[in-house]
């Protein structure tokens, strides 16, 4: 899964580099009139939503929160570079099993959208990228005792800074020059070399408005 994600990542940075490369025609209205250039722009964003594990699906597995910060490049007609800053928080069982694990991450991503659909006012689009990612959590311990009775538990912390793949999708609408109200679904997988309860996919459905200068 992870060769197939970095795979689609190479095509989408060799198509844009494809269209970079192309050079510009200028585009003419039906009566001749001239079209706008394309113009690149920049853009920010403050998003919020869901956090919502993946994995090992079990009722102990609940509904966390994440909140992030973007800084955009809209650089050609259908990429955008997104600079991500992402916090995720959430209860978690980890593939290996054991208690809820409250599991925290903080983190940089940059990310490549392609933009496959456009109309007046909307557009869609699905992306794909990588991240330095901070995971910490709180692992619980069980400890089951071969003559007594009581069952007893500990807790130790865990922290681990690891790469992350990031994929998703998302479409926008502009409600008013230069803004736009987007929904995307993110894909965060993190696969950590420190112990189970670091290694971790979670879903991330937002909301974000973005501002285009």
């Amino acid at each position: 899964m992870r060769l197939f994600l970095i795979g689609l990542l190479l095509l989408a940075s060799a198509a844009s580099a494809q269209e970079a490369a192309t050079p510009y025609v200028a585009a003419t209205a039906s009566d001749g009139t001239p079209l706008p250039q394309f113009q690149p722009q920049w853009g920010a964003a403050l998003r919020g939503g869901a956090a919502l594990p993946l994995g090992k699906l079990t009722g102990d597995n609940a509904i966390g929160g994440m909140t992030g910060l973007d800084a955009f490049y809209h650089g050609t007609q259908n990429t955008t570079v997104d600079l991500l800053g992402l916090y995720v928080a959430m209860p978690y069982t980890a593939a290996g099993g054991g208690g809820p694990t409250p599991l925290t991450t903080l983190g940089i991503a940059v990310k490549l959208d392609y933009e496959v659909y456009r109309a007046d006012q909307a557009s869609a689009w699905v992306g794909l990228g990588v991240g330095y990612i901070d995971a910490q959590s709180v692992q619980h311990n069980v400890h089951y005792p071969i003559i007594d009775s009581v069952v007893t538990y500990d807790l130790s912390t865990q922290s681990s800074t690891d790469l992350a793949l990031l994929a998703c999708i998302g479409a926008d609408y502009e409600f008013y020059p230069h803004w736009t109200v987007n929904l995307e679904l993110l894909i965060l997988s993190v696969d950590s070399l420190q112990g189970t309860s670091n290694t971790f996919q979670a879903a991330l459905p937002d909301v974000f408005v973005k501002y285009l200068f």
